[in-house]
Order: C-alpha cells, then sequence, then structure tokens
C-alpha cells in the first residue's frame, strides 16, 4: 500500500482500551512491512484484491472499520473522537490509493463517498466492481433525491454535486432515468437554499416549453456572474463537493 497508517487493536475487536494513554492515537503492534497491493482494476482479480487489503487492514489490527459502523462510541473524549475520525480518514486513503485511476475516479464519483465510513467506502467498491441489485440501485435513486435538502457553500458546489449524482445513478440503474427527475431535484434544491433566485427563473421564462436542467444551469451560472450575493453561502454551509474533492486528489497522488 501507498503508506501504512496508525490503526490498532488485534483482530476485529477495535476499542480505545487500544489507544495510547493520551487519547491522542492508536497503537498499532504491527512493526513490520505490509502486504503491497495491486491496484485493483475493472480487469483485475477484486477477490485477490479483498484477500490482500484484509490481510493490511487485520494486520494493522483495523479490520474492525471495514467490518462495522461503529463510531468512537458516546464515552469517547474530544481528543478521542478527533484521533477516530483522522484514522477513518486515513483508512478511506489506503482504500482508494489501492484503486487504478479509473476505478477511483468512478467510486469518488459518488458525492456520497466523502461522508461514508470505512466499510461503506469498502462497500461501494464492490459495487462498482461487481455491480448493484436491483434494491442498491433504486436505494442509490433515493439517496439521490436527498441531495436537495443538504446544505452547500455555492450553486455551482450544488449543481456539480447533481451532475455528479446523476451521472453515477445512470451508470448503475438498470434502465435510463428520465431527465426530469434530474431537474425536480435540483428546482427544490435552488428552492430550499436560494429561494430568490428560484422564483427569478420561474419569473423570467417568456414560454410556455417546459424547462430542462440545462435551462436552470445556464440561468444560476448567469445570476452568480450578476448578483453574487444571492448566492452568499450561510455560515453553516456544508461543502459536499469540497469533501468529494478531497478524496479525488487521492487519483492524483496515487504512486504505483
Amino acid at each position: 500500500m501507498a503508506k501504512s497508517s496508525s490503526g490498532s487493536s488485534s483482530g476485529s475487536s477495535f476499542t480505545f482500551q487500544h489507544w495510547s494513554s493520551s487519547g491522542s492515537s492508536p497503537r498499532s503492534p504491527y512493526k513490520g512491512r505490509l502486504l503491497d497491493v495491486t491496484p485493483l482494476s475493472y480487469g483485475g482479480d477484486y477477490k485477490e484484491w479483498v484477500r490482500q487489503m484484509k490481510y493490511n487492514f487485520d494486520t494493522k489490527g483495523t479490520i474492525a472499520l471495514i467490518e462495522k459502523d461503529d463510531g468512537p462510541g458516546f464515552a469517547a473524549t474530544k481528543q478521542e473522537k478527533a484521533a477516530w475520525e483522522a484514522m477513518v480518514k486515513d483508512e478511506k486513503g489506503d482504500l482508494l490509493r489501492c484503486l487504478d485511476a479509473e476505478v477511483c475516479a468512478n467510486v469518488t464519483l459518488s458525492p456520497w463517498i466523502a461522508t461514508s465510513s470505512v466499510k461503506q467506502t469498502w462497500h461501494a467498491i464492490r459495487m462498482e466492481i461487481l455491480g448493484m441489485s436491483l434494491e442498491e440501485a433504486y436505494s442509490l435513486l433515493s439517496d439521490f433525491n436527498k441531495l436537495k435538502d443538504a446544505r452547500y457553500p455555492s450553486p455551482q458546489a450544488f449543481l456539480d454535486t447533481i451532475d455528479d449524482g446523476w451521472t453515477h445513478i445512470n451508470r448503475h440503474f438498470p434502465s435510463p432515468q428520465p431527465d426530469i427527475l434530474k431537474l425536480i431535484v435540483a428546482l427544490e434544491g435552488i428552492k430550499n437554499l436560494y429561494g430568490k433566485s428560484y422564483a427569478n427563473f420561474w419569473r423570467g421564462r417568456t414560454n410556455t416549453s417546459h424547462p430542462t436542467y440545462q435551462d436552470l444551469k445556464d440561468f444560476i451560472e448567469r445570476e452568480a456572474q450578476l448578483e453574487p450575493s444571492l448566492f452568499n453561502a450561510t455560515e453553516n454551509s456544508k461543502d459536499i463537493k469540497a469533501k468529494t474533492g478531497m478524496f479525488r486528489n487521492v487519483i492524483k497522488s496515487k504512486t504505483y
């Protein structure tokens, strides 16, 4: 692997008992060399990749992260929670670094990968390589609808997330989805985030033809240039796209 993050525990029973006395970082009992992992490609041996990855997670003492969604626990201190989050970020980074550029790009195309757990990221890789069940595909479509309720720092961040989410859906859904679904989610999101601009969009339409997603996107881009104050980010904006971008940077830093 590109690097070893500082995991702790033995086997799959990861607890805070294995953390250092300062609570700032986990202790790893492993002092040797991790197994080199062949980056996973679409034509590669997925079962062998899983074996190699599980060996490394087990060796580092962090295999529980791909088996469970357990967090640091309610009793954890702020310092322990911060250390836990840092470890999860490292382990997710290791997962993505062990994918080839094409697979990594498609896995990180999902707007949800940025806030997923290590186990969910592991599961997303499996679905990317082996495909989704019908239940998983419909669940993905339901999750896409929830993008309209999140907070974003800019309309471009929101629309970029919509674009990537829609591409992700159409890569995995068994049948093409009507573009009006994308438009509806985008309209609702703009309405929730930037109500005045949403009203301006409808007020400015001079024809009776149904709008398209591209119509909305072009309008928002023009509004952002002409009246940027309409899109001032709120203090609590959550830049989902930027967080996803952090993981996309893994592609640029990959060394095989």
